[in-house]
């Protein structure tokens, strides 16, 4: 398990949540990091040879927004279904 903090100097790196993991594993995850960061939900400063992830928490929230909305207007859209 990976676990991003939302604070900056509570930074993890990719290697220090997943030391039994495969290449493959650390290479799926590298790339899932990228395409977070790409949206705009992580950022990343690099030290040396570690790059350093956290969670950017406007994003989140402006996310789970979205997702709150989305979520209650698809319910609302789902025909109920009535016992017979």
């Amino acid at each position: 398990t990976i676990r991003l903090s939302t604070e900056r100097r509570s930074s993890v790196t990719l290697h220090s949540r997943s030391s039994t993991m495969t290449v493959t594993h650390h290479q799926t995850i590298s790339h899932h990091l990228k395409v977070l960061r790409q949206a705009g939900l992580l950022d990343c400063e690099r030290r040396g040879t570690w790059v350093y992830y956290w969670v950017i928490p406007a994003a989140l929230q402006q996310l789970s927004a979205v997702l709150l909305v989305e979520a209650s207007s698809t319910a609302a859209d789902v025909p109920q279904e009535t016992a017979v």
